[in-house]
């Protein structure tokens, strides 16, 4: 669907393009594209390494998950629900993802036009929050490894 050299931009645009022609597929890549982003914040903002950091992504599911891990792995940072300056609807975005996904309802242009926008604002902020912390999102991942203890 989309590559990391692609830019925040180019994803963005792939994702209203698709939103235009198939507005619930639209707000589904959306959100997945909300998590993708948040996932690489993670690994650029911990200091944990690489491994159990994505041992503790996969176990995630849902907001509040990543909110929890957020709040785990990123020190002296700004918790996700304020660095997302929408949370609330950012949540009612995921709650319309979660009917898609499951097969519970479907939405027309208008209906998930602003669920899209929500999603694409949380984006923005979680990139300009890792800018503003020197990482960019679009480049490659730091590497960190668990330190070996030296025997004696």
């Amino acid at each position: 669907m989309f590559l990391v050299g692609d830019g925040r931009d180019r994803i963005e645009q792939k994702i209203r393009h698709l939103f235009a022609s198939e507005p619930s597929v639209g707000l589904v890549i959306a959100a997945v594209y909300f998590e993708w982003s948040i996932c690489r914040a993670l690994m650029c903002l911990s200091t944990s390494p690489n491994k159990e950091l994505r041992s503790s992504i996969e176990k995630a599911h849902g907001l509040r998950a990543y909110k929890d891990i957020w709040a785990r792995e990123v020190m002296n940072g700004t918790q996700l629900p304020v660095l997302v300056k929408a949370w609330h609807t950012l949540t009612q975005a995921f709650d319309a993802r979660n009917l898609l996904v499951h097969g519970r309802d479907r939405y027309t242009r208008n209906m998930a036009a602003p669920h899209l926008e929500v999603l694409l604002a949380a984006v923005a902020n979680v990139w300009d929050y890792c800018a503003r912390a020197g990482y960019d999102l679009s480049k490659r991942l730091p590497v960190r490894r668990k330190t070996r203890e030296r025997r004696k």
